[in-house]
């Protein structure tokens, strides 16, 4: 057991190590080849934070454990949502004017309706992740677009790096993110089986908990420097990618048949917890209140993921 929770612990540390190098070095070489800061955060940003949530459901597809891997998009998706937002919230208000960013709340909530809605019988295949992953790629395309047409403009030139440098950080973010991930899987898959627990509950708490880690830590800290909309777009444009991306490689390498029940209450919470916050962002803030109610509606789900739904 102890053996278990060192790998489960270095592969926390691998994935948010790794994650946060490679958000740095992406971040780097982006502004440099002249994309814009917003498009920079709202992309190749959001990508890196994802990057542990998809390295670990590659490696747990690769490794027969679909059900951690379910487990955890579902889990991370609503960690962002409630403990990112909701702790962020508490720390400092969140103010949002950015026509952008209620942009892509709103593209969320659609999104996770579509993914519960693909969801509903238990089922997901090739088919559908591939259709998932090409949604992504447009979606990517259209936040780049409409992050121009917004008034977000390059500045090349005004951020000089050594690109090499940027390079090779952004590999050894890579060699750690692979690490961490295996190590995760491999923990996670051993404290479940020698203990009876659901793949998916571990997946949904401490797997999601683990590759959520650097999303927490980024809006957390951008709450609390004073960027609000930085905190707020870190959470959805990352959520997005696991609805997208992240489920998208899982069901391709690995197609699903789950309880239907197991993945309606996950996605299902998923889908309400996005819709919650559109009437939230009616006066352009989170406040401490409605921050306080993400986190409890977190905490709700935990409860019921482990003592009922899988209990």
């Amino acid at each position: 057991m102890l053996v278990d929770l060192a790998y489960v612990a270095l592969g926390v540390a691998g994935l948010y190590a790794g994650a946060r190098w490679l958000v740095r070095a992406a971040s780097s070489l982006a502004i440099s080849f002249g994309l814009s800061p917003m498009v920079t955060g709202l992309t190749v940003v959001a990508l890196g934070i994802a990057a542990p949530a998809l390295a670990v459901n590659t490696t747990a597809s690769l490794m027969n454990s679909g059900e951690l891997a379910i487990g955890n998009v579902i889990g991370s998706s609503m960690a962002g949502i409630g403990l990112g937002l909701g702790i962020a919230g508490l720390v400092a208000g969140l103010l949002v004017e950015s026509l952008n960013i209620k942009t892509q709340l709103r593209v969320m909530a659609v999104l996770a309706f579509l993914v519960a809605l693909m969801a509903y019988d238990g089922e997901l295949g090739k088919a559908e992740g591939v259709f998932l992953v090409l949604v992504y790629v447009g979606y990517t395309i259209y936040t780049i677009q409409f992050a121009r047409y917004d008034g977000a403009e390059a500045d090349e030139g005004s951020v000089k790096v050594s690109r090499l440098r940027e390079v090779a950080v952004f590999f050894a973010g890579l060699v750690a993110v692979a690490a961490g991930a295996r190590g995760m899987v491999i923990g996670a898959g051993r404290i479940a089986s020698s203990n009876g627990i659901d793949e998916i509950l571990i997946g949904i708490t401490v797997v999601a908990l683990g590759t959520s880690l650097p999303l927490l830590v980024a809006a957390i800290g951008s709450a609390r420097s004073g960027n609000p909309e930085q905190a707020v777009g870190s959470v959805v444009g990352s959520t997005i990618s696991n609805l997208l991306l992240v489920l998208g490689i899982t069901v391709i390498i690995s197609p699903m048949t789950l309880a239907p029940a197991s993945m309606r209450f996950g996605f299902g919470a998923t889908l309400i917890l996005a819709l919650a916050l559109l009437p939230m962002l009616r006066d352009r803030r989170f406040s401490r209140l409605e921050s306080g109610i993400l986190l409890a509606a977190y905490v709700v789900f935990v409860v019921v993921a482990i003592f009922v739904v899988f209990a």
